[in-house]
């Protein structure tokens, strides 16, 4: 007997560009939608030419890359996991995506 688990999964995607000087903080926006009560939202960035890089992720547990501990953080809540980046360095500008992966408990 083969058991198919279907969640259902929405992510609005909105590209957007976001201008901030050094030193201020940017939040950018990731909203989802799931049946999924156990999952977890991903952030990576990634630079010209290169594969994406891990930030953080977060949902019934956290983790984080080590370089994202002081200045990376999201609230996963509503629909909704915005990405915060305090202190914005130039280093930081890259294109940012967040996934989502949800998770079948037994």
């Amino acid at each position: 007997m083969q058991t198919l688990h279907l969640r259902h999964i929405y992510f609005r995607v909105k590209e957007t560009e976001l201008w901030k000087k050094e030193g201020e903080t940017a939040s950018l926006e990731c909203t989802f939608s799931t049946s999924s009560t156990s999952f977890l939202i991903y952030w990576y960035r990634q630079y010209p030419g290169t594969a994406p890089e891990f930030i953080l992720y977060n949902g019934y547990t956290s983790g984080s890359a080590e370089f994202a501990r002081q200045r990376f953080s999201t609230e996963v809540g509503n629909g909704r996991a915005p990405l915060s980046i305090s202190n914005v360095q130039l280093g930081d500008s890259a294109v940012y995506y967040c996934a989502l992966r949800p998770t079948v408990m037994y």
